[in-house]
Order: C-alpha cells, then structure tokens, then sequence
C-alpha cells in the first residue's frame, strides 16, 4: 500500500515539472518574438499642408536652436500632424512633419498652411479657409493679354505689288518669329517678323521669263486691345505700323536686274488665342495697308517665358 502510494506520489510530481517546463518553455518562445515597430508617425494622426512662398525649415526638435534637417521649397506640400506643438520654452508652435520613410522633424506653423486648423476650447478640427484660398492663389495665372509669349508663325499672304498703273498679286508662303505681351513693363503688344523666300510668280509674267529669285520681309508692331478673355481665351483686335522690304533678281533678255524696295504702310490684326499649360496657340486674319492692300491668315505655336 506505501509502495502503491508513493509511486502515485512520483508520479503527480513528474506531472507538475513537465507543465512547468512547459510554460517555461512556451514563455521564453514568446519573449523571442520581435516586436512590430511603430511608424514614424505611429498613430498620429496627420495631414496635408502647402509650404508657404519663403519655403520652410525642418528642425530635428521643436526647437528653433536645433539641428536643421532639410529646406522646403515654396508650394510644396508635405505631410503633417494634426495638432500643433509648442516650441521650446514656449518660443514658437510648431506642426510635426513627415518628410522620409521612417523620419520626421519640425517645422513651424508659420511656415506652413495645414488643411486644417483647431478651433475652440475643445480644439475641434475644421477646414482651413486658408488652405483653400492659398491653394487657390498658387494656382491663379496672369491673364494671356498681360503674359510673355514667343513663338513661330506660319501661314499665307496675298502679297501684292504695283508696275505702270498695274496691281499683281500672288499667294505665298510665310513664317517666322512672333512675340506678344508686355514688353519692358509697358503696354501689351504684339511683335512679328514673318517672310518668304522666293520672287512672286508674277514675276515670270512681267519678264516673260523665270520668276528669279530673292524674299521680301513683313515686319510690324501692334498695340492689342482684348474684346472678350476668359482664364484660357482671348479675342483681340490690333492696330500699328507696317515695315515691307522686298531683294529681287531676275533675268530679262541676258540682262540681269536687281529690284530692292523699302514700304511704310499699316496693319489691322482680329485673332484668337487659347492657352494649355505654358504654351499659347494663335489664329489670326491680318490686313495689310501699304502701296497695295492684301490680307493674310496665320497660325502661330507659342511658349510663354
């Protein structure tokens, strides 16, 4: 009965050692888990701001003595903490911001407009009519009357001249450079140089020959008025003086002849313009007023700058 007893006795102590080193066992697998790390952020909760135009500093602590971690350029927006915090000594607030994987640093309220803002005494969160309207700003562009735009023109003229009382007239081909808008602060205007290369085809006829070779330039200068523009539209209506230079050479019975002539005259321009990003397309119907009388039609690719 004592034997019976005592291996009862063995046995009920070889059942609590195993369930201890269980346990044991089972703890000291658990301790060797590793442990999620938080996010920079953790679980803040954070959001969106626009740098102001000065740009901005990241400071390691929110502390205006403290290390510098990084500029911020203006407009550029960042990710930051809901609430402000207060600066060191109570010098300045300043928001939390995110700008690494894994990194954050501080930058001062007044550097920044946050999307939202704190208000009351139980601080609650409410759009910021500030966010919204610097937004809006950042995001406004100076009408196209008053922006810088250069570019190429091309398109046809119904270039003409006179002989003995007679008016000859062809359509030709012309292109080049083209600038509009206000020029060294002063008014908006609208600066072409347009030419062709090659004699009219007139010219075979007055010869009885080739028509020969050479180019004649159109050169003028208007001052705009817009009668109707919207954000991305714009009518006008120009007016202003006309500079013609014209070099030709043709062959008249083995006799070679060199005609040069310099026009003063004027120009009435009605175009359209619409504007897509930092470029500007023009149409445009221009009348010439010179010795002869004639009408053009271009088209012109422009980029601001």
């Amino acid at each position: 009965m004592k034997i019976t007893r005592a291996k009862e006795l063995r046995r009920r102590i070889a059942v609590v050692v195993m369930a201890l080193g269980f346990t044991v066992g089972a703890a000291t697998a658990d301790d060797q888990k590793p442990t999620p790390k938080a996010s920079a952020s953790g679980t803040e909760k954070s959001q969106i701001a626009v740098v102001q135009s000065g740009g901005a500093t990241i400071y390691s602590a929110a502390d205006f003595d403290s290390a510098v971690l990084l500029q911020l350029k203006p407009s550029q927006k960042v990710r930051v903490s809901l609430k402000p915090y207060p600066g060191v000594g109570g010098f300045g607030s300043f928001y939390k911001v995110f700008f690494k994987r894994g990194r954050f640093g501080y930058v001062t309220d007044v550097e920044v407009v946050p999307e939202y803002t704190q208000v009351g005494k139980r601080n609650r969160t409410e759009k910021n009519p500030a966010f919204k309207e610097y937004q809006e700003q950042q995001t406004e562009r100076d009408p196209i009357f008053f922006t810088r735009y250069v570019g190429l023109t091309v398109g046809t003229v119904g270039y003409s001249e006179k002989f003995q009382g007679s008016t000859f007239r062809t359509q030709a081909l012309i292109y080049g450079l083209r600038l509009t808008g206000p020029v060294i602060d002063g008014p908006p205007l609208d600066i072409s140089i347009l030419a062709h290369w090659g004699s009219p085809d007139y010219y075979s006829q007055l010869t009885g020959g080739s028509a020969g070779s050479g180019y004649f330039v159109l050169s003028d200068v208007q001052l705009t008025f817009p009668i109707f523009e919207t954000r991305n539209n714009l009518m006008t209506l120009g007016i202003g003086p006309l500079l013609t230079y014209s070099s030709f050479r043709m062959t008249v019975q083995n006799t070679y002849f060199d005609s040069q002539e310099i026009r003063l005259g004027a120009t009435v321009n009605a175009g359209y313009a619409h504007r897509f990003g930092r470029y500007l397309f023009r149409a445009d119907a221009k009348y010439f007023f010179e010795k002869t009388q004639y009408f053009s039609y271009t088209a012109s690719l422009m980029m601001e700058y």
